[in-house]
């Protein structure tokens, strides 16, 4: 609460409920086998164009919601493995993670993964970090991980909090291994350009969800990096501003 992760106890009833309308789309895509969705269906990707759209709090809450399904649980990735929010706000700086298990094949993918006391959600931090965090990003053993992540877990969600399109190199390399996108907005500061130029870098035959965050049309919440009034955008729908 603190670090602004998660919403305060005043917050917390209307922020769960913009979270459950935010993820059912995306459960539905993930675990409803009469949609032909694609590989990794339930491998979710949170990004931004730009910095501060509050794509971590997205990430972390929207796991959060989804561990409280019945039957599905969820695992939070924090591949911005530059800024690396989820693994500091959860004490889990210097801890072995995403960067590590790609540089050494003797790390097993048990060894990076920790649970937490929300909903029982499993994180993976960063890890350290490397100056070719793009090509490891991009490797074979990173792909093999996705999939591992994707058929090993399959009951569970995937959530991959990652660094901002238009700033690094690393989302647009991990946007063509995930299966769902989720695009944050931030209100009054996204423009409709840097919005364009984003989706201009991921696969639109991939279900892409955009999140307008931040409004203040919504309920009175002054939050850092909380959600303000979603609005979903469907990439064939040709008339959404």
């Amino acid at each position: 609460v603190e670090k602004g992760m998660i919403p305060a106890a005043n917050d917390e009833a209307i922020i769960h409920q913009e979270f459950r309308r935010m993820k059912r789309p995306l459960v539905q895509n993930a675990f409803d086998g009469d949609l032909p969705v694609g590989d990794n269906a339930n491998v979710i990707m949170v990004t931004s164009d730009m910095p501060g759209a509050g794509k971590s709090f997205c990430s972390l809450n929207l796991a959060e919601s989804i561990s409280m399904e019945r039957d599905i649980g969820a695992i939070l990735v924090d591949a911005d493995v530059v800024k690396a929010g989820i693994s500091h706000a959860l004490g889990l700086d210097g801890q072995l993670g995403l960067m590590d298990y790609i540089l050494d094949p003797g790390i097993a993918l048990e060894d990076i993964m920790f649970r937490t006391d929300m909903g029982g959600i499993i994180v993976i931090p960063s890890g350290r970090r490397h100056s070719q965090s793009t090509e490891l990003l991009a490797s074979r053993r990173m792909q093999d991980l996705v999939y591992k992540l994707s058929t090993d877990f399959s009951n569970n969600a995937v959530v991959f909090d990652t660094p901002p399109l238009l700033l690094t190199s690393e989302a647009p390399v991990l946007a063509k291994v995930v299966g769902q996108i989720v695009l944050i907005v931030e209100a009054r500061v996204s423009s409709q350009e840097s919005v364009i130029r984003a989706l201009g870098l991921l696969d639109r035959s991939k279900p892409i969800n955009a999140v307008y965050n931040k409004s203040r049309r919504a309920a009175s919440i002054d939050y850092a990096g909380g959600p303000g009034n979603y609005r979903y955008w469907n990439h064939n729908d040709e008339t959404s501003g």
